[in-house]
């Protein structure tokens, strides 16, 4: 290859490549129509990507080119299919989580529920006996009533 040949992109993978051959074996290496890959980006490369660049680096002293700006790919027979399928997984989480998130707002609901439901149950000690004298419906007590002012105790 001429020196002054440029190799931008570049199919990588993880334990794809042999150490008896200089063979790449990762995604749709056996696949005669595989003609497409997805880009790999720092966010999706799971902290690879360095090491990638690395290896770019090693090719170019190695075989003298030239790949100042290096795009990676993974191989992929149908890339379209791949990540359509990665947004309905991404929707099934998400549908996942919005039922989990309804379970629990039911859950916290139903306990505020009942434990707003037995505030004002409870005796006061404002309360008044008059439903435990005998006779109450007759409008009657059966202690008298005590009316009368009482003197400032200091």
């Amino acid at each position: 290859a001429p020196t002054s040949q440029r190799y931008d992109f570049w199919a990588v993978g993880k334990e794809c490549c042999s150490v008896a051959a200089s063979d790449f074996r990762c995604g749709a290496w056996g696949d005669k129509l595989a003609s497409g890959g997805i880009r790999l980006t720092d966010a999706g490369s799971g902290g690879d990507l360095k090491y990638y660049r690395l290896a770019v680096q090693q090719a170019e002293s190695l075989y003298n080119i030239m790949a100042p700006n290096p795009i990676f790919l993974t191989w992929s027979s149908n890339p379209r299919l791949e990540v359509e399928s990665w947004r309905q997984q991404v929707f099934k989480n998400f549908l996942v989580m919005v039922v989990f998130a309804l379970v629990f707002s039911f859950f916290c609901m139903t306990l505020a529920t009942c434990g707003y439901a037995f505030l004002g149950r409870s005796k006061s000690a404002y309360g008044m006996d008059i439903l435990s004298e005998k006779d109450w419906q007759q409008g009657g007590y059966s202690k008298p009533a005590e009316f009368s002012t009482r003197p400032y105790q200091t």
